[in-house]
This record gives C-alpha cells, sequence and structure tokens, in this order.
C-alpha cells in the first residue's frame, strides 16, 4: 500500500499500517500537512482581505472629496448669482446711455483702466470711456472731471494717460483732477467722497462696471448715477468680462458686508 505526503512516498504492508508507531509517524506526517495547508489558505485570506479593505477604503475618500468639491461648487454659483442680482437691483433705473436725458451733475468720475490691452492692442474699454466723458462735458452734463485710477507703479499711471486724451480731446486741464489712489472701484468710490468731499457725481464706464460701481457707492451713501460708455462688441471680450464681472460682485458684496475700506485715503482735496 502507497500513501503519497506531498514529495514523500510511503510504502507500507497492511501489518506495518497497523502498526502503533508507523500509524503515530503518519498520522503525524499528514496532520502537519494538513496544518501548513490551513496556514497558507489563511494566509493568503488575510492578504486578499487586507487589500480588500485598502481598496474599499480609498473609494470612500475619492466618494467623499467628490462630493464636497460639488456641493462647494454648487455654493459658489450660488453665491454669485446672489450677489450679481444684489447688483443689479442697487443700479437700477441709475444708469443712462443717451447724453440728451442724463441729469447734470457738477462732477464727473471717470474709471480708468489701461490704454493698453493685453494683446497688445489698443484697449478698446478705455478708448470708449474717454470719448463718454468728453460727449458729457461737451453737451454740459459735467463741469469737472475727477479720474480715479491705478498708478502703484512708477511705470503704470492711468490717471495721467487720460488727463493726456482729455486734454488732446478737448478738455481744459483746468477742469481735470486725479486720483492716483483708484486701485479698486471701492477705492475709487470711497475716495472721491472722503478725499474729494463729493456727495454726488456721475460715473463714467462701461455698463458692467457701472452697476457695480453704484452698488458701492450708494452702499457708501454716496448719490450717484452712471453714464455707460459703449461696450465691446466682440464676444471673447463679453465672455471674458461677463467671468470676471461675476467674480467682482461677488468680492464687492463681501467688501460691503466686511466694512472692507481703501488702502489709501490721505488729506482731503477740494474741487473747485
Amino acid at each position: 500500500m502507497c500513501l503519497f505526503i506531498e514529495r514523500h512516498v510511503l510504502i507500507w504492508s497492511p501489518r506495518q499500517i497497523f502498526s502503533n508507531a508507523v500509524f503515530e509517524n503518519s498520522t503525524l506526517v499528514i496532520l502537519s500537512y494538513i496544518l501548513d495547508i490551513l496556514s497558507h489558505s489563511r494566509g493568503k485570506y488575510e492578504e486578499e482581505t487586507s487589500s480588500s479593505a485598502i481598496l474599499s477604503m480609498q473609494r470612500k475618500h475619492i466618494h467623499i472629496i467628490g462630493s464636497l468639491t460639488i456641493l462647494v461648487a454648487i455654493s459658489a454659483c450660488i453665491t454669485m448669482l446672489v450677489c450679481n442680482r444684489i447688483v443689479l437691483k442697487a443700479a437700477d433705473g441709475l444708469m443712462y446711455s443717451d447724453v440728451t436725458t442724463i441729469p447734470a451733475n457738477r462732477v464727473g468720475v471717470l474709471l480708468g483702466t489701461s490704454p493698453i490691452g493685453r494683446n497688445g492692442n489698443p484697449n478698446p474699454y478705455y478708448t470708449n470711456r474717454i470719448q463718454a466723458c468728453v460727449a458729457l462735458y461737451k453737451a454740459g452734463k459735467i463741469e469737472r472731471v475727477l479720474i480715479s485710477g491705478d498708478n502703484s507703479r512708477t511705470e503704470y499711471d492711468e490717471p495721467t494717460w487720460i488727463q493726456n486724451d482729455l486734454v488732446s480731446a478737448g478738455i481744459p486741464d483746468s477742469a481735470i483732477y486725479l486720483d492716483y489712489a483708484g486701485f479698486r472701484t471701492l477705492d475709487s468710490m470711497v475716495r472721491a467722497k472722503k478725499v474729494f468731499g463729493l456727495q454726488q457725481f456721475t460715473i463714467i464706464s462701461q455698463q458692467f462696471h457701472n452697476e457695480r460701481a453704484l452698488y458701492l457707492a450708494h452702499s457708501n451713501n454716496i448719490d450717484a448715477i452712471a453714464f455707460n460708455a459703449n461696450n465691446v462688441s466682440t464676444r471673447r471680450w463679453q465672455l471674458l468680462m461677463t467671468m470676471r464681472e461675476y467674480l467682482a460682485r461677488t468680492n464687492a458684496v463681501m467688501d460691503i458686508c466686511f466694512s472692507k475700506q481703501p488702502h489709501f485715503l490721505g488729506e482731503p482735496i477740494i474741487i473747485e
């Protein structure tokens, strides 16, 4: 009779099989073999179980991160839509596009921008604001111009560039005042009131910008109206400005909620 245990071949006679010594030895060999199999199976099972648990945990983390990302994105969109609605409501009925119908104010606040676009070409927003300001002045709807723009760097001077173009277009230098610290629209509105002593004025910019400026002005108890310079008709420009404006309006509402103040104020300047 033959027993095959792993690679060992045992050849015993029937009498030997029933011998106590042989029986005990064979039993030990078989038990040892069975224990080896069970031990190997258990180790393999534990390894598979551990890998499965890690994979399950990773999937759970990815699901949580994905859900939080979607929640944050939805919350951000809702916030921007609400802020946009607040700005639109504040500007309703206070903007004009026709020189003949806009009420006269002594001072027009022209909001600055760069004369050169990012593509290196003349900036149409800049050109259209210059034209709108000149039209108001020549129509007698404003007597003085306060140019509020960015001069945070020596080589970048929005107020002076705009002043030169206004003078070239026929507005006398004596009628122009410069605000070199109009870094943001909030700064321009608050400084017009606190530095230049204006409680009432006409804002000059494009409509999307005027809406935000009017919201900031009236939130600071300024009696302002706005004149809309011609917008830029290309879809690419409009898309970029719309995306930027939604973010800017959200920022503007947050500024008012947290009582944000201009970077600088300074000594009063009287517009004669």
